[in-house]
């Protein structure tokens, strides 16, 4: 039965996928981009569907009826996909609204290599800075098992030189675009691309590894060539990619490094079981299995009253002592817990640590179902919206990123998402003010 609706689901996205796809030849339209994102979770809820012991221990403990919570996932995701695909269908965002596409255009030619230059630099002395800070490359990748413990404190590090990762990338490829391009050109770009990839994951991070590889595709794709995404070797690039997410579990393990070095012939083997962990990626099934029961009337509902905890997270604990978590999903993870706190209560009182709020449950926890449609328009309108201001920038790699982040990130309506990406958004502007204060002339484009 389970696996008929998750087989139900994946036809209605499939079929709205091939019908606003026709006639479209931007792949990564954010339509056909937000259908082929809410696909990419099937794979992990056939898996899920069959094998609910791998769910976290105090999802099952508080769940009654499995099928009927799955039935909720998945009809909820799809409301909300439809919803949300419709308003980005019909909502075209018009006159003053695109203002800030201009923000991060207008230099010569040259100049967009030196501020790659300037970037690839940047990104660098940053991640040097981060392994300082983590007591050394060998130090990171011996304790992968620990890696939360080992990175700690290193944010704002790991933020920097992943943007600048991404501008330094971004820049290259518009340099590339406004010359003709020699084969040291291809090189260059392949050999900063691999080491940047390489420099992500190298703290068992898989989320920005892939934005990066998206990034480029999508720069790629506006400003050298049209990307054929089905191609042998974008298919192949997606193969590894599955591979590479299968590697962090494997790693993880105490001693995994040494084991590994002694023993590389048995990496493979022992990586080949956890080859659906990238499609893990896209999927919030585990904690909506835990919400969708738990929030089972209308008096456990938020109705809004953990808006205000998103201003009060700016304020340091220090000077405000009852100040209550910013993410949301502290107070769920202490509910599973059965830490029973009231919202808004102080943070410090609670076990610190959240699961996160999906783009679904977000409006869920708030209004019922009502919050998931409500959600979904909203959603819909501010992902049109920073599509068409990329459209308005001719793909400018400020702007580019910022849509890649949001699309790859699942972007919804709560605290948490919110200041994540605005931190982002924050961090790429900053940037490319910088790199404007060195603006030519001339606006340049594809």
């Amino acid at each position: 039965m389970i696996d008929s609706f998750i087989t139900f689901y994946f036809i209605i996205l499939l079929l709205l996928l091939l019908y606003l796809k026709k006639g479209k030849k931007d792949f990564f339209h954010v339509i056909p981009f937000f259908i082929l994102f809410s696909m990419a979770e099937v794979p992990y809820l056939y898996f899920i569907a069959h094998n609910p012991q791998e769910l976290h221990p105090k999802v099952t403990y508080h769940l009654d009826d499995f099928s009927f919570a799955f039935f909720q996932h998945v009809m909820y995701k799809l409301i909300f996909a439809i919803v949300c695909i419709f308003t980005m269908a019909f909502f075209e965002p018009r006159g003053k609204l695109f203002g800030v596409a201009s923000i991060g255009v207008g230099m010569k030619v040259v100049k967009f290599k030196y501020a790659s230059y300037f970037f690839i630099a940047l990104t660098i002395i940053m991640f040097a800075l981060f392994l300082y800070k983590v007591g050394g490359f060998f130090f990171l990748i011996s304790n992968m098992d620990n890696k939360t413990l080992v990175v700690q404190g290193t944010a704002m590090y790991r933020n920097i030189f992943f943007i600048s990762a991404m501008l330094s990338i971004g820049y290259y490829i518009t340099y590339l675009s406004l010359k003709k391009i020699k084969i040291k050109d291809y090189v260059f770009l392949f050999f900063i691309s691999v080491f940047f990839f390489a420099m992500l994951a190298s703290y068992g991070e898989r989320k920005n590894p892939l934005l990066l590889l998206v990034f480029l595709v999508l720069m790629w794709n506006y400003k050298i060539k049209n990307v054929n995404v089905f191609s042998l070797k974008n298919l192949l690039l997606l193969f590894f990619l599955v591979f590479f997410a299968s590697l962090a579990p494997v790693l993880r393990v105490d001693g995994a490094l040494d084991y590994y070095m002694s023993d590389p012939s048995s990496l493979i083997p022992d990586a080949l079981p956890y080859m659906g962990e990238l499609f893990k990626r896209f999927s919030d099934i585990d904690i909506s299995l835990f919400i969708f029961p738990y929030f089972d009337s209308i008096n456990k509902l938020w109705f809004g009253s953990t808006f205000m905890d998103f201003f009060t997270g700016f304020i340091p604990s220090s000077f405000y002592e009852a100040k209550p978590p910013l993410d949301e999903g502290v107070y769920i993870y202490n509910f599973a817990q059965g830490n029973n706190v009231a919202i808004n209560s102080p943070f410090k009182y609670m076990i610190p640590v959240g699961w996160p709020l999906s783009r679904v449950t977000a409006g869920y926890v708030h209004f019922g179902p009502v919050g998931v449609v409500l959600y979904a328009i909203l959603t819909g309108m501010i992902l049109k919206y920073f599509y068409q201001v990329m459209i308005s920038s001719k793909f400018a790699p400020l702007w580019v990123s910022f849509y890649a982040f949001m699309m790859l990130t699942g972007f919804g309506i709560s605290n948490a998402f919110i200041f994540n990406t605005l931190t982002i958004f924050v961090l790429l502007m900053l940037f490319t003010l910088f790199i404007y204060l060195f603006e030519g002339k001339k606006n340049v484009s594809r």
